[in-house]
């Protein structure tokens, strides 16, 4: 009875929405005629990366919108510049609200659009099997760029894993994807073909990446005030602060990260673990400031905003960032050896935790080296460069080797400056006693 229940919902829906594909299709000349081609446009998926690249453009000259089919409750609705419900009458039911908003999304991108980013989940329409197709299409009828940036779940196709400690990360956080995995990889089969850039930055296990950086996520440095008074504490004398910030335990780790810190205060060491889940960004950055170390997760293979936001604090970092399934092309190819992130992993992180703690002049040195490496690659200037370059390549045919241009080598960008210099090497401590 519930399935009958279900597919006359979907089948009501889908009629819904094809009535409105249709009447967009009608609409098209007046759209057309009416046209103002002039924004970037960042959307729907409610990332607060979009935010940060659509400000960084904005400051690079650009009109630069984000149009964004929701919030989540660690972001706050400012964040966002607009909504869908922004277009859609206050008396309509939320079901057709719903359906009316990406529609409406999609005429707002054909009226003022140049280039519109999205996911692999989709631009202004995600989860159907048919409109999306139809969005892409309009987009190329009116001549808009597509650049898809996928974030995690809206490519990981969890058959294709080889790091089990990574699925299972994935299957605790995420169950209900695996059930999907063959739309995701439909997905991304789609977008692989058609969209005009894609900057896969640590989800490359894709069948495509046009621009080679091991994360293109960006802050605004200066809402971000770096450290300046460290801690002499030493665990022994003193207590050091660690920060951890899982919005999904699974996926991050956390009960390894407690259990180590546990583990190290019954051996006598002064620690303070603070644990932030599910609190808007702005308590984040106040609690990074009296931080001594942030450590971000030691299951899925890389570093995201938390260690970026960390290292802008000018915290030590820890993160797994170890498995040459991934790190070796970036490391060869783009500029993962300036990072000074301290790798660890389930096994290390007590030792990585203890060498942290017991060493203030180490920890010094990583916060240090962590702003200067954001500085570098993920300032709004880092991202004015990178787009800069893409839009140069997809609107205007010059000829952008992007797939080299974080090369340490052939890559103009990463000599403009000298090497963020550091003490680890690989990521890791250099045992000096052997």
């Amino acid at each position: 009875m519930e399935d009958i229940k279900i597919f006359f919902i979907r089948l009501n829906l889908f009629i819904i929405e094809s009535l409105l594909a249709i009447l967009l299709c009608i609409f098209l000349p007046l759209i057309f005629i009416l046209r103002k081609k002039c924004k970037l446009i960042w959307g729907s998926t409610p990332l607060i990366n979009y935010k940060y690249w659509s400000d960084a453009m904005r400051e690079g000259g650009y009109q630069s919108v984000t149009l964004m089919n929701g919030w989540f409750n660690i972001h706050e609705k400012k964040d966002f510049d607009l909504y869908y419900h922004d277009f859609c009458p206050f008396i309509f039911p939320q079901k057709l609200k719903s359906c009316l908003g990406p529609f409406l999304g999609i005429i707002y991108v054909l009226l003022h659009g140049t280039v519109v980013h999205g996911t692999f989940r989709g631009i202004m329409i995600q989860h159907r099997s048919f409109f999306y197709r139809m969005e892409r299409i309009l987009y190329n009828l009116f001549n808009i760029k597509i650049i898809i940036i996928p974030y995690g779940s809206d490519s990981h196709i969890y058959s294709r894993i080889t790091d089990m400690t990574m699925k299972n990360g994935l299957m605790i956080s995420y169950p209900n994807a695996a059930k999907f995995e063959n739309f995701t990889l439909g997905k991304i089969s789609y977008w692989t073909k058609y969209a005009d850039c894609i900057i896969a930055g640590s989800q490359i296990p894709l069948p495509r990446w046009d621009c080679l950086t091991p994360q293109p996520i960006c802050i605004d440095l200066n809402t971000w005030s770096n450290k300046s008074d460290y801690s002499s504490a030493n665990g022994v004398k003193g207590v050091v602060k660690i920060i951890h910030t899982p919005n999904h335990r699974g996926a991050k780790g956390t009960e390894f990260i407690i259990k180590a810190v546990s583990d190290l205060k019954a051996e006598g060491f002064l620690i303070d673990l603070i644990l932030l889940e599910g609190v808007p960004n702005n308590h984040v950055k106040q609690r990074l400031k009296d931080s001594d170390i942030l450590i971000e997760q030691l299951i899925t293979p890389w570093y995201a905003m938390s260690a970026i936001e960390g290292m802008a604090t000018g915290l030590p970092v820890i993160s797994d960032i170890s498995n040459e399934d991934y790190t070796k092309v970036f490391r060869r190819y783009s500029f993962l050896n300036e990072c000074p992130i301290l790798t660890s992993s389930i096994e290390s992180i007590k030792k990585d935790i203890q060498n942290l703690v017991t060493d203030p002049i180490l920890r010094k040195n990583l916060g240090q080296a962590g702003r200067m490496y954001v500085k570098k690659y993920h300032s709004f200037k880092t991202a004015q460069y990178m787009f800069n370059s893409i839009y140069d390549k997809v609107l205007h045919n010059k000829d952008v080797d992007l797939i080299n241009l974080f090369h340490p080598i052939l890559g103009e960008y990463p000599n403009r400056s000298p090497k963020i210099k550091h003490p680890l090497v690989n990521n890791r401590i250099v045992d000096k006693s052997r």
